[in-house]
């Protein structure tokens, strides 16, 4: 049953930066570079945690967060706000 659950979060997981990729690539949405990376860190160091433990399900959902992860911080590099300012 748990494995249905991590599935549906990881199909979930794939369709939100589709939305939000999209509204970056119109401009309605600028993201900030330091957030993203910070996220980005984060998300890394979860799957690779989940992998050094040998998890086979979560680590799927992990994953796909990295790579969620991944896509945002590359098109805030061009589309993004950036600096350190609050």
């Amino acid at each position: 049953m748990d494995k249905i659950f991590i599935i549906i979060s990881s199909l979930l997981a794939l369709i939100s930066p589709v939305i939000y990729a999209k509204a970056i690539l119109r401009g309605d949405a600028k993201p900030h570079r330091t957030t993203r990376i910070v996220i980005l860190l984060i998300t890394v160091l979860a799957t690779a945690s989940l992998f050094a433990q040998h998890n086979t399900v979560a680590i799927w959902l992990a994953g796909v967060s990295t790579l969620q992860a991944i896509v945002i911080f590359a098109l805030s590099i061009k589309r993004g706000m950036g600096g350190w300012a609050k």
